[in-house]
């Protein structure tokens, strides 16, 4: 029979094994309804949260600008999402080494298909 794990158990999982430092290139979406320390970098599939943490100076960002994002891969427990907190940012970062956002996506989606014999207890939450 396989472990049956909590919600806790799996964002603790989740966050040992996803957490490594990282440069992601995309556009910034900027929240309009959330805080003004996290926004969105986006490509044509996929959407990528990030949060700027107090301390990181970082440039005026607008909707569509391209960004590369040099950040940590971390999990935004609240919500057991992923996120990357942000380090530095460089708009047009043309010589920069970067993923892109569904590159990032797909890498954790493996990560987590490895442990595919497990069930998930929590609850139901309404937004």
């Amino acid at each position: 029979m396989p472990t049956i794990y909590n919600v806790s158990d799996i964002t603790n999982i989740l966050s040992s094994t996803i957490q490594r430092n990282i440069l992601v290139q995309g556009e910034v979406e900027i929240l309009t309804d959330g805080p003004s320390n996290a926004f969105y970098l986006i490509n044509k599939s996929n959407k990528l949260r990030c949060f700027i943490p107090k301390g990181v100076m970082a440039p005026p960002l607008e909707q569509g600008q391209v960004v590369v994002i040099d950040g940590k891969i971390t999990l935004f427990f609240s919500f057991s999402q992923y996120q990357i907190t942000v380090s530095d940012i460089q708009v047009n970062g043309v010589n920069a080494k970067a993923f892109d956002v569904t590159e990032i996506s797909n890498k954790i989606s493996k990560l987590v298909a490895k442990n595919q014999n497990c069930k998930i207890s929590g609850y139901k939450v309404k937004f």
